[in-house]
């Protein structure tokens, strides 16, 4: 990245694209623009104006992303297919990189931003990065997770007086399976000293803010971190695990979780035996979890039609055209009916199994006899092989 320099940028940037920026701006109303540019004349004016510190900041943020790799960060960032390709379109036919960059800058400041993030993420050492392997390959829910996300860093941070406020942005990167969470929890205040009216030198108190860059990896589960002198790591990374991945903290061999993905399997079936005197098991319903949304599949089906649930899972996902390996199966509700006998009535029990960590059944005797077949089903794994754990 070449080092920013006023004029050389004034000279690289088409006039018209840098009158429209002082024009939506409202800076330099009083200035003569002609009809080209004058560079000495134009640096002058914003030099001695009051949007110096302003237009500076605009124009250095430009010119960094004035390059190959930032336009291609832009471009990724435009995340709906229609908003890209008008992107591509607009760029078509412009004359160089400060030209395309200022123009997106101008057009479409919010793309502009996050392809500067994700442009920021990329930049920063490998070694920088504290990673954790999470055991979980996941979609999430992004809107409702980066509120949890939120709130959980702002009282964490609360209790050493700073974190007030927390606002949480996020953008997911289908290049790489990454989902990029960016975190802007408020620090403690700061007074600074500054010029102000021109040559009045005064104390300013301002709240700046920490960045936490979280980034999770749904194609290999790892969790990498960032946080510019936060010593904080460990335990960022337990809230992370816990109010996005839904675990009860960062994963080791111990860690024992629900895993419903034998229910996608069209060879599954509930096998019991005969002493357990077991009349039959059905599914009821399955709350499946897709790239772009959730569904909820249920019904009442009898012993003649136990296998309805798992048909209209395979059915929903041939009308949304996914793949079964792109389904996450969160919740299932089963259905236990026990057998009547001489010591015993007939028993019933309906219990939900939730993924990771979730399950509704007690420690009663029927109640242990399903959770012993739990496991002989396949919903019951340690997260992390021992050879993955940290």
């Amino acid at each position: 990245m070449s080092q920013f320099s006023l004029n050389t940028f004034l000279r690289k940037s088409p006039y018209s694209l840098i009158q429209s920026y002082f024009k939506s701006k409202k800076f330099l109303d009083g200035y003569d623009w002609g009809h080209e540019l004058d560079i000495d004349s134009l640096t002058s004016a914003i030099l001695a104006d009051d949007c110096t510190e302003a237009v500076l900041c605009d124009f250095e943020n430009i010119h960094n992303m004035a390059n190959e790799y930032g336009i291609n960060s832009i471009i990724e960032s435009s995340c709906k297919p229609e908003l890209k390709m008008h992107i591509v379109d607009q760029l078509t036919g412009t004359r160089g990189y400060h030209e395309q960059s200022m123009l997106i800058f101008l057009k479409y400041p919010q793309v502009f931003q996050l392809g500067s993030e994700l442009a920021y993420v990329d930049s920063i050492r490998s070694s920088s990065w504290k990673t954790c392997f999470t055991g979980r390959y996941v979609y999430i829910d992004t809107e409702e997770k980066s509120a949890k996300l939120s709130k959980a860093i702002s009282e964490y941070y609360q209790s050493q007086g700073r974190g007030k406020h927390c606002v949480v942005d996020w953008f997911i990167r289908e290049s790489t399976k990454e989902y990029c969470f960016f975190a802007y929890p408020e620090n403690y205040a700061k007074e600074d000293l500054a010029y102000e009216n021109g040559n009045k030198l005064t104390s300013r108190i301002r709240k700046p803010v920490m960045e936490i860059l979280f980034v999770y990896n749904y194609g290999n589960a790892m969790l990498q971190i960032y946080s510019k002198g936060n010593r904080a790591d460990k335990v960022l990374q337990e809230i992370f695990c816990r109010e996005v991945l839904d675990l009860d903290g960062i994963p080791d061999e111990n860690t024992i979780v629900y895993d419903l993905s034998k229910l996608k399997d069209t060879n599954f079936r509930f096998i019991t035996k005969p002493e357990d005197k077991i009349e039959s098991v059905i599914l009821k319903s399955l709350e499946i979890h897709l790239p772009e949304k959730k569904v909820v599949v249920s019904a009442n089906p009898s012993i003649v039609d136990e296998r309805l649930v798992f048909d209209m899972m395979h059915q929903v996902a041939q009308g949304l055209k996914y793949d079964l390996k792109c389904i996450d199966i969160k919740k299932a509700k089963i259905t236990v009916k026990f057998r009547r006998t001489v010591a015993a009535r007939s028993k019933t029990v309906t219990f939900t199994v939730t993924s990771p960590n979730g399950c509704s059944l007690s420690d009663i005797p029927h109640h242990n006899t399903i959770k012993e077949y739990l496991h002989e089903w396949g919903f019951v794994s340690n997260l992390i092989a021992k050879e993955d754990a940290a």
